[in-house]
């Protein structure tokens, strides 16, 4: 059994959101009221969280790299943003654990 900051057998990618009492994945079948928006709000984060780390891969953006990205600059400023939601939601998760 993993630990709280190990990843689980099998190499599950959104062990990180797991760790941290997040969720990566909606849970079936899915909650309603506040606590179903909240797992969604998380889920969605998480899907952020992915998007952003395919277009920084991809395309260069924020990597340093001798060339310039494949984005325009609203591209870049929403990634930069949506990069820091996802960090701010993971430390404050990180705060209550």
């Amino acid at each position: 059994m993993a630990t709280d900051l190990e990843a689980p057998p099998g190499g599950d990618a959104g062990w990180p959101a797991h760790a941290l009492g997040l969720h990566a994945r909606s849970p079936s079948p899915d909650r309603g009221g506040v606590d179903g928006a909240c797992v969604a709000a998380e889920v969605a984060l998480y899907n952020l969280g992915c998007a952003i780390n395919r277009l920084r891969n991809n395309a260069g953006s924020g990597h340093g790299r001798p060339f310039l990205p494949q984005l325009s600059v609203g591209e870049v400023r929403a990634a930069t943003e949506g990069a820091g939601l996802v960090a701010g939601r993971m430390l404050d998760a990180l705060e209550g654990i």
